[in-house]
């Protein structure tokens, strides 16, 4: 499934960024409604921060933004209401930059469906964390297979996901 046009109905939101999926070597999903930027790049809220605090004070409050790399991921269910999603690393430590912290570091990273109103300062969609947009959410999931019939089978070997994602924004410079 390729989705070419960008999302042009989220006011303010930061999705252009382009999502491709590769199963043995065919290009089974591509959207440029992605995001690798948080609501808020390089701002401060109060749940930002690194989960350890005591190993990264300086984290604390200031929102991270993941930097290019090639990251592994695995099958995680995501927040309040935990829906399948993907998350980096076992959601363990990934280099980043923050406000003021140009090498620094973000954990609980995931890779989850993004908001369909504007981004928030308040009330934010992601504080670190790779965004697809709502409308090709649910075919990414399917296709990745992290989402198949709507539930996450975590922990169950036969349907394990892992693969990797790659964070280019060399097109940006």
């Amino acid at each position: 499934m390729i989705k070419m046009e960008a999302k042009r109905t989220v006011p303010n939101a930061r999705y252009g960024a382009m999502v491709i999926v590769v199963k043995d070597g065919r290009i089974e999903f591509m959207s440029l409604n992605a995001s690798t930027l948080p609501d808020d790049p390089g701002g401060y809220h109060k749940d930002a921060g690194a989960t350890n605090l005591k190993l990264y004070p300086e984290t604390k409050g200031k929102v991270a933004t993941v930097k290019e790399g090639v990251y592994y991921f695995n099958e995680v269910l995501h927040g309040r209401t935990k829906y399948p999603a993907l998350q980096i690393n076992n959601s363990g430590i990934v280099p980043a930059t923050r406000a003021g912290l140009p090498d620094t570091v973000a954990d609980g990273v995931h890779i989850h469906r993004g908001s369909i109103k504007s981004d928030s300062l308040v009330s934010p969609t992601s504080l670190s964390c790779l965004t697809i947009h709502p409308d090709d959410y649910a075919d990414f999931g399917d296709i990745v297979g992290f989402a198949k019939g709507g539930r996450v089978n975590a922990g169950d070997p036969k349907y394990a996901i892992k693969g990797r994602v790659v964070i280019d924004r060399s097109f940006m410079k």
